[in-house]
């Protein structure tokens, strides 16, 4: 039993020596493997942030329409440069920890580019998403922040990246898209400041008191302090679209900013119906 205790004793003994020699003779590596890493980390971050500034600073307030629009412009640049500086710094950071390590990269570059040969014919999904989510970004055909509808889905953009465009809809469900598979997109949201409600009355209702009803909340919530920089036309009575089965449906329209349709809408929704049961009158 001694024996074994003492065996023990000099395995572990011998692992510990081990372990010390190679920290020893490799220690000076570890410091510049320490440096590389909290180096890459900062100069990415400086890098980004400068980035950041030098849009905020080219990118005029008189090229859109509204500072929000202005402000989803610079947020996907940020987003799409934040992620190609971290590639080129970590790439470079990860060449040169192998470089500290002993292992030869040149041999390894030489042949990435013939493997990148290779499988180029087998990434062409790949390319094709990379090069439509350039000209999405180039042509500013949506914005983080704008209400889409892409692929029969509707939602506000979360991000935009070089290969997939992330949506998330009414129910919090969040979608990514490859871009190459975008065809046609709907932006509800840039140069759109029109808003429309369609409610539904019975026949028998009082179409005039309604229509005052309708045009008295829309001005109101037009002078609502909060609204008063959104809403551009307030929400007013625009026609009676049809009448079927005892049923009266109404067109109501109004201008708000870019964006802003589904808050307005709701608010004034909300409204109307405190106004109508005031006057006890029910919509269909």
């Amino acid at each position: 039993m001694e024996n074994q205790t003492q065996g023990s004793a000099e395995v572990l003994s011998d692992i510990l020596r081990s372990i010390f020699n190679w920290f020893s003779t490799n220690f000076t590596v570890l410091i510049y493997i320490v440096v590389v890493f909290f180096s890459a980390t900062i100069v990415a971050k400086i890098i980004s942030r400068a980035v950041s500034r030098l849009l905020s600073r080219t990118i005029r307030e008189d090229m859109f329409p509204s500072k929000i629009d202005r402000n989803r412009r610079i947020k996907t640049l940020d987003n799409i440069a934040e992620a190609i500086i971290s590639f080129v710094v970590w790439t470079t950071a990860i060449i040169m920890i192998m470089n500290l390590v002993g292992i030869n990269t040149a041999p390894l570059l030489a042949s990435a580019g013939i493997l990148g040969v290779a499988l180029g014919f087998g990434a062409q999904s790949l390319v094709k998403d990379f090069i439509t989510g350039m000209f999405i970004i180039i042509e500013n055909q949506y914005r983080v922040g704008d209400f889409v509808e892409i692929q029969n889905i509707k939602g506000t953009v979360k991000a935009v990246t070089m290969r997939t465009t992330i949506i998330q809809d009414s129910d919090g469900s969040i979608f990514h898209i490859p871009n190459g598979s975008i065809i046609v997109t709907g932006n509800h949201t840039m140069g759109n400041n029109k808003v429309s409600v369609e409610i539904s009355a019975s026949t028998e209702t009082d179409m005039e008191l309604l229509q005052k009803i309708i045009n008295t909340t829309g001005l109101a919530q037009a002078k609502i302090l909060e609204n008063k920089d959104l809403i551009i036309e307030p929400m007013q009575f625009s026609r009676v679209k049809e009448i079927v089965g005892g049923v009266v449906k109404i067109r109501i329209t109004g201008k708000v900013k870019s964006g802003m349709q589904n808050e307005i809408k709701s608010k004034f929704l909300t409204a109307l119906q405190n106004d109508l049961v005031k006057n006890k009158i029910a919509l269909k």
